[in-house]
C-alpha cells in the first residue's frame, strides 16, 4: 500500500511541471509573409511568396498553418504547384528557454501544367508530422530545428528543417526556414507579427 501511494505521489509531481511548462519567450501566436524559393530536382529553382500562421489557445497547443506557391517554367512546360497546411501542434517547455514541439498536419498539394498538348490540373491530399526544438537564444534571437514527415496518397518524403527569427521588438520580426529532403529544397524568408 505505502509503495503505492509513493508511486501516485511520484507520478503526480512529474506530470505537473510538464502541464505548466513552456517557454514564455516563445510567441506560438503569429502571422508570417515572405518570399520563398524552391530547387525541386530535375527542375530549376523558381521564387513564389508564402504565409504562415499560428494560434495558441492554451499554454502548451496551437494551431498552425501555411501556404506557399510556386510556378516553373513559361508558357509550354509551365508548372505552377500550391501548397497548404494545417495543423494541430502541441509545445512543451524542456529548459526556460527552449521548448520541444511537435504536431500533425492535413496537407494539399495542387499542380496546373502545360506540356504543349495537354493542359491541365491535379491535386493531392496527405497528411504531416512534425517534431523539433525550439529555443530563444537572447530577447532577439530564436532559433528552431527538427524533421517532418509528409505522405501524398502513399508517396511519402522526411524532411529535415532549420529556422530563425530575428525580434525587433515583442511585436515584429524577421524570420527565415529552410528545408531540405531528397526531392530538393525551399527557403523563407520574410516579416513575422507576433502577438
Amino acid at each position: 500500500m505505502e509503495q503505492n501511494m509513493k508511486r501516485v505521489i511520484l507520478g503526480a509531481l512529474l506530470a505537473l511541471p510538464l502541464s505548466a511548462m513552456a517557454s514564455e519567450d516563445l510567441s506560438y501566436s503569429y502571422l508570417g509573409l515572405g518570399a520563398t524559393y524552391a530547387d525541386p530536382n530535375g527542375f530549376s529553382g523558381e521564387n513564389g511568396y508564402g504565409a504562415e500562421a499560428s494560434g495558441a489557445f492554451h499554454d502548451n497547443w496551437h494551431v498552425f498553418g501555411s501556404f506557399q506557391t510556386y510556378e516553373f517554367g513559361d508558357g509550354v512546360g509551365a508548372v505552377d504547384v500550391d501548397q497548404w497546411n494545417i495543423g494541430l501542434g502541441y509545445n512543451v517547455g524542456l529548459t526556460d528557454n527552449m521548448d520541444l514541439v511537435a504536431g500533425v498536419s492535413y496537407e494539399r498539394a495542387e499542380v496546373d501544367y502545360n506540356d504543349g498538348i495537354f493542359t491541365g490540373s491535379t491535386g493531392e491530399d496527405g497528411y504531416g508530422v512534425r517534431v523539433g526544438v525550439r529555443n530563444a537564444f537572447n530577447a532577439h534571437f530564436e532559433g528552431a530545428a527538427g524533421l517532418k514527415y509528409t505522405n501524398f496518397d502513399g508517396s511519402n518524403s522526411t524532411s529535415v528543417y532549420v529556422s530563425g527569427q530575428y525580434k525587433f521588438n515583442d511585436t515584429w520580426g524577421i524570420t527565415g526556414e529552410v528545408e531540405a529532403n531528397d526531392d530538393g529544397h525551399t527557403i523563407f524568408l520574410g516579416p513575422r507579427l507576433s502577438f
